[in-house]
């Protein structure tokens, strides 16, 4: 039983070797992982009912991530490209959700900047591009993004911010905070915690919920294909080779349309992606399939 969770993946060469060793369950099987798109974004959009936040899941010409990239480099949206993009989200806007300031914040895309060697779109060095914005120091890029910081939360995402103050004075006030799954969690707990649990909290439980649906369902259609287990938003399965179009079908509605019926306050839209290996093909051969 080893643990899925943290087998490496930031690390190319270490987490191709550790991947090879993952095989399905027999010569007949396929690898795969379906994976919840954004599902911790579309749980505390369902919860904190901020118009923005529920407009960019919604709306697929928006791009939140990119948006917030191009606030912290000063770049256009055909300037960001996908590192940039990748470091906007993973540096500031995840961060930022979870309850990280500008101080914190800073220091580390700074360092991202050199570390993944980021250009803008049209080939100019990112901190060749800041410096032409006269941002030239980690002490003028930190205040840079106390600005972004400051936009992010009282403009772009008011509402959710006016949630997380209002969430926490009712925690300090009775002692515990109850999630929209119908569970409730006591006792002490930093800010951050009191925040986060509802969001990430839920997004586990529809996991969860779709995870159980999907297993009762292998079980009764008395199908070959198994699910192996779960990591953070996904599902793990060893497919048949002959059912997995039929139980990838499937599993999107149960994840996807099946759970609105059981939760009806979910107010977006939630994904599915999969990836699947060739028969008889390891956890590392695992590439990007259409459901």
């Amino acid at each position: 039983g080893p643990n899925f969770q943290n087998q490496p993946v930031r690390d190319p060469i270490a987490g191709g070797i550790v991947r090879e060793a993952f095989l399905p369950l027999d010569e007949n099987h396929q690898f795969g992982e379906v994976d919840y798109s954004g599902i911790e974004v579309a749980s505390n959009a369902c919860i904190n009912r901020d118009p923005n936040l529920i407009a960019y899941i919604c709306d697929p010409s928006k791009d939140m991530h990119r948006d917030v990239a191009g606030e912290c480099f000063i770049l256009e949206p055909k300037q960001v490209g996908k590192m940039v993009r990748y470091v906007g989200k993973n540096g500031f806007t995840f961060p930022s959700f979870y309850g990280s300031y500008y101080e914190q914040i800073a220091p580390a895309i700074w360092n991202a900047i050199d570390e993944h060697k980021l250009k803008t779109e049209d080939g100019i060095p990112l901190k060749q591009h800041l410096a032409s914005k006269k941002i030239k120091s980690l002490r003028d890029f930190t205040e840079h993004i106390q600005k972004v910081e400051k936009i992010f939360w009282k403009v772009r995402f008011k509402k959710y911010d006016e949630w997380k103050q209002n969430f926490y004075k009712l925690y300090l006030k009775q002692g515990y905070i109850d999630i929209p799954t119908g569970f409730r969690c006591w006792g002490p707990m930093r800010r951050n915690e009191v925040t986060n649990y509802p969001g990430q909290g839920t997004a586990f439980h529809f996991l969860l919920w779709s995870l159980i649906q999907i297993h009762r369902w292998l079980k009764v259609n008395e199908m070959e294909t198994k699910i192996l287990g779960q990591i953070h938003d996904s599902i793990v399965f060893s497919f048949h080779k002959d059912e997995l179009r039929t139980v990838l079908k499937k599993v999107e509605q149960v994840m996807c349309r099946d759970i609105l019926k059981r939760f009806p306050w979910i107010c977006v839209p939630l994904k599915v992606e999969a990836e699947v290996a060739p028969v008889g093909g390891t956890w590392n051969d695992k590439k990007g399939i259409k459901i």
